[in-house]
């Protein structure tokens, strides 16, 4: 029960933060959970790994609720302070849970997913630079998600990118963008799940 109402918690916090904040973010995050999830689930995860990987789906791009809507629908490239505001945004998030919660931590999992959903395999990522199984699982998966749905989805500063297109980049960016496992358990869903996700977000 306790799991339960920890949950509903995250969601109302979800509404209240994003759905009035960016209803882009907002439905953004429910496709990320969705498509993660179903990684997650290809790959084996109990239970429990899969319903914290579904709450950080939700909850990854918390920390985009502080950045002003011009740097977030910039048409153009970001300035150096505008980067640094959107680098900032998965130590945000994790912040902003924390103190929703008076400082009660959440499971680890939950919290890393939200703060290293930006770490590449190849360590180029950000915000600490993690590589390769430093970085947790959970986040690996979400990195994936993120990527794909952000391409295939509309946003001021461009249009959806064909499904095959974005299947294309993930491919070639298994082994330094992605983890490779992550890459190949999305490769094996695709058909079944994430390209529904894709069409519902296109």
């Amino acid at each position: 029960m306790q799991g339960q109402s920890r949950s509903r918690d995250l969601i109302i916090f979800l509404n209240q933060v994003l759905g009035v904040r960016d209803d882009y973010v907002f439905e953004h995050s429910r496709r990320v959970a969705q498509i993660a999830v179903a990684i997650g689930r290809r790959l084996g995860l109990p239970r429990e790994d899969l319903e914290e990987l579904r709450l950080a789906g939700l909850l990854h791009d918390l920390g985009k609720a502080d950045i002003p809507d011009t740097t977030l629908n910039k048409p153009g490239p970001l300035d150096k302070d505008e980067w640094e505001a959107m680098r900032g945004h998965p130590l945000a998030g994790r912040d902003m849970v924390h103190r929703y919660f008076n400082g009660e931590a959440l499971r680890t999992k939950i919290t890393t997913g939200i703060m290293f959903h930006h770490e590449r395999w190849d360590g180029s990522g950000y915000p600490t630079g993690l590589r390769g199984k430093e970085i947790p699982v959970l986040a690996r998966i979400l990195c994936l998600a993120d990527v794909f749905d952000a391409m295939t989805s509309e946003r001021s500063y461009h249009p959806p990118r064909p499904v095959g297109e974005a299947r294309a980049y993930i491919c070639q960016g298994a082994g330094s963008h992605f983890d490779p496992e992550v890459v190949d358990a999305f490769l094996r869903t695709f058909v079944e799940e994430a390209d529904m996700a894709a069409d519902g977000g296109g």
